[in-house]
């Protein structure tokens, strides 16, 4: 269709045809009508993920596109701790390990063949160790998907202008975003390089209170899941797992991310006093 707004409507249509959505496919179609926007590609989408449900090889054929398998468990936990490394370092990256691996320990002697709670361990620590500071903006902002994604929108001799607004500059009274374009990759490539500051005295950037925030919470997630793990058993599970999500909540920049981790981390005690006194 040429652009992902469609997106929501075809996955409504795989929704509809699966039989997960009970409501009838000529109501959601005369909704799409009322709704007046984009009406005929909505319809097709709607159909199209109709259609995927029944035939999805004809559908990804006639959409000339190469649908990936979805990932396993185990191939997604080793892609997070891979990335870790890239992020910080090896001794980084077995951190977060062998947190994820006593959890599927802990699982697997409860609740054979659930990997739910490791799932949502790996998730969530990776969300809060990977947390989105200066060296890693530089990171992902060079890697080669970035580059691709660049130069698909302005082809491949574009020049890339990049707009940053740095909370250092911000809390010094710069009220507006900066402009890098040439000076960027040089930049970026001299940040990417000093990430092994990150967190150390010698961090610039350390002092920022959400920066400091965000160290905070990982050993503080790490000490409550070890608490769900030494009580965990077959009837708790759920629990620990909807616990083990809690820091998905976190998201936004400075001021949007503080407020949503006074929430998450009030939760977050909640959750671990509940869980703990149980008998």
């Amino acid at each position: 269709f040429g652009a992902t707004t469609t997106a929501n409507i075809f996955t409504m249509g795989v929704a509809v045809q699966a039989g997960a959505l009970p409501i009838a496919p000529a109501s959601i179609e005369r909704a799409i009508e009322l709704n007046g926007v984009a009406v005929e590609a909505n319809l097709a989408a709607f159909r199209f993920g109709r259609d995927w449900v029944l035939d999805p090889a004809a559908v990804e054929a006639a959409a000339a596109v190469v649908v990936t398998t979805i990932e396993t468990v185990d191939e997604e936990i080793a892609r997070l701790t891979a990335d870790l490394i890239d992020y910080q370092d090896r001794a980084y990256a077995d951190r977060f390990a062998a947190l994820v691996g006593a959890t599927g320990q802990a699982e697997t002697a409860v609740s054979p063949g659930s990997r739910n709670l490791e799932l949502a361990v790996a998730r969530n620590l990776y969300r809060l160790m990977a947390y989105k500071d200066e060296y890693e903006v530089a990171r992902l902002a060079l890697l080669d998907e970035s580059q691709r994604r660049y130069r698909s929108v302005g082809g491949t001799d574009t020049t890339v202008t990049y707009h940053l607004h740095p909370p250092m500059l911000r809390a010094l009274g710069l009220d507006h975003k900066i402009e890098l374009t040439r000076t960027a990759p040089a930049a970026f490539a001299a940040l990417r390089k000093m990430k092994r500051l990150r967190g150390t005295l010698a961090d610039p950037f350390r002092w920022g209170a959400v920066r400091a925030l965000e160290r905070q919470m990982i050993p503080e997630y790490e000490a409550a899941i070890k608490r769900v793990l030494a009580r965990l058993d077959a009837d708790n599970l759920a629990d620990a797992v909807a616990l083990a999500s809690l820091p998905d909540q976190v998201r936004g920049y400075e001021h949007i991310k503080a407020d949503r981790a006074a929430t998450y981390r009030a939760a977050l005690a909640k959750s671990i006093e509940r869980f703990t006194s149980r008998r």
